[in-house]
């Protein structure tokens, strides 16, 4: 497949935060020139149990014809958290994590759960691979313990899941940090979300870091804000 002429690689963030988030500190016109500056082919914008974004995704998708803007959603089941990508409604917090997978599919939108062993962050745990989702997010760069993204690792590759790489940008200096490549034969959300279900893809990056995270939670709980 990677030696298919027809088949080329490109790079994506699929959870990223808006100021639609209760935590988030940019536009997403801000957000998606910073993911076109870092290079990223695709980016989706997944703010707390809020589609806000999806209406201004769709404007600003013909001013950047080169960035596939995925809209998306980053659900706050009862279980923890998970991601839909696609256009669909939002669902009551704490709504079943079983809900709301119906939901994202009923939706024909890709499930991923985030962070899922990170329980500082609402990670779901272990039943997150019961419910067989498309892809596990295996490293998050917002997650301060490294053990949470390799125990999401290790657990996928036993189960046989795909595993992604985002950023969990909260500010556009976060956006791309950690991200997914994909293998696809255009530049399409079509293709992106067949590359997700197919396992034709691979997490990339790093961690923000403790100290950095932890210098602008700081900041955040002074009512500062940092870009």
């Amino acid at each position: 497949m990677f030696g298919d002429r027809n088949i080329m690689k490109i790079s994506a963030d699929f959870h990223i935060h808006s100021r639609y988030s209760w935590d988030g500190h940019n536009t997403v016109e801000e957000l998606v020139h910073a993911a076109m500056q870092k290079g990223l082919a695709a980016i989706a914008i997944t703010d707390h149990d809020d589609n806000r974004s999806h209406t201004i995704l769709k404007k600003l998708q013909p001013k950047f014809p080169h960035i596939i803007l995925i809209p998306g959603i980053e659900f706050t089941s009862r279980e923890g958290h998970i991601l839909g990508l696609g256009e669909m409604d939002t669902l009551p917090k704490k709504t079943s994590g079983a809900e709301v997978i119906d939901h994202i599919r009923d939706n024909n939108g890709v499930v991923i759960i985030a962070h899922p062993f990170d329980r500082l962050r609402s990670g779901v745990g272990e039943v997150a691979f019961d419910w067989k989702p498309d892809a596990i997010e295996a490293l998050n760069a917002s997650t301060l313990i490294p053990f949470f993204n390799r125990k999401a690792r290790v657990t996928a590759k036993k189960k046989g899941i795909p595993t992604t790489g985002s950023s969990d940008a909260h500010r556009v200096s976060e956006v791309g940090v950690a991200r997914t490549t994909l293998c696809v034969a255009e530049n399409t959300l079509e293709e992106i979300f067949k590359a997700i279900r197919k396992g034709s893809i691979t997490p990339e990056g790093r961690r923000i870091g403790v100290i950095q995270k932890t210098y602008r939670f700081t900041l955040r709980k002074l009512g500062l804000h940092q870009k």
